[in-house]
C-alpha cells in the first residue's frame, strides 16, 4: 500500500507521542466552527450570529455570555469547562439564560458587574480608573484599530506582542500595575490602545487560527 505523506502534528499524552494528520485536525476544526455557529445562531435575534448589543457578526469576536453572570456556576456544575464540550452541552439543553456578545461588550458588562456588585473595592476602582484615564488620554483615548472610544472597551496593547516578557522583566502585573509603570516612565513608545475586539483579532492573527 502506498504511504500517504500527510503533514503531521505532534501531541504528547503522558509518555506517548501521537502524530495526528493535519487533515484530521482540519476536520475537527471545521466541526467545532460549525457547532459554534449553530449555538450562536440559536441565541441571536437574526438568522446569523451577531452581538446582541452592537450587532458585530465576525465569528472570531463572538462568544456565549451568561445573562445572570453565573458562568462560574455553570462551568463547575452541569456545564463542561472546555469550549467544545460546553457548546455540545448547550446544544443538548438549550438553556434560556444565555446570549451572544462580542468581546467588547462581554468585557464591558463584566467590569460594570464588578463595580456594582463587589463591596469594599470602590476606592480601588476609582483610583485605578483615574490612572487609566491618564494613560488612555496620552495614547489617544480610542482604539488604534477601529476607533472605538468607549473607555470600558479599551485596553493597553504591547505593539510587539511582548507583554508577558515585559511584565516579567519589570515585575509588574496587567492592569493597574502596568498603568502605573507607563505613567512613571513617561508613556514610552511600543504601546497602543486597542479595543478588546481588535485585541482579539490581533492575537488570532498572531497564532494563525482565524476562521476562514
Amino acid at each position: 500500500m502506498e504511504k500517504v505523506n500527510y503533514p503531521l502534528n505532534t501531541f504528547i499524552v503522558g509518555y506517548v507521542v501521537i502524530l495526528v494528520p493535519t487533515k484530521i485536525q482540519e476536520g475537527q476544526a471545521k466541526y467545532r466552527t460549525n457547532l459554534k455557529i449553530e449555538v450562536l445562531k440559536h441565541y441571536s435575534d437574526t438568522s446569523y450570529p451577531r452581538c446582541r448589543v452592537c450587532h458585530v457578526t465576525d465569528l472570531n469576536l463572538l462568544s456565549i455570555d451568561h445573562i445572570n453572570e453565573d458562568a462560574k456556576h455553570h462551568k463547575q456544575g452541569e456545564h463542561c469547562p472546555g469550549s467544545l464540550a460546553r457548546y455540545l452541552k448547550i446544544r443538548k439543553d438549550w438553556p434560556t439564560d444565555l446570549q451572544v456578545l462580542c468581546h467588547n461588550h462581554n468585557m464591558k458588562k463584566m467590569m460594570i458587574h464588578r463595580r456594582l456588585n463587589v463591596t469594599g473595592v470602590i476606592g480601588h476602582y476609582l483610583s485605578c480608573d483615574y490612572l487609566k484615564m491618564d494613560v488612555f488620554k496620552y495614547y489617544g483615548n480610542k482604539c488604534r484599530g477601529c476607533g472605538e472610544e468607549d473607555l470600558l472597551c479599551l485596553s493597553i496593547d504591547h505593539i510587539e506582542d511582548n507583554g508577558a516578557e515585559h511584565r516579567k522583566e519589570q515585575k509588574i502585573k496587567a492592569g493597574r500595575s502596568t498603568y502605573r509603570w507607563l505613567k512613571k516612565n513617561n508613556y514610552p513608545m511600543g504601546f497602543q490602545l486597542l479595543c478588546f475586539n481588535c485585541n482579539k483579532v490581533k492575537e488570532l492573527k498572531r497564532v494563525k487560527i482565524i476562521h476562514r
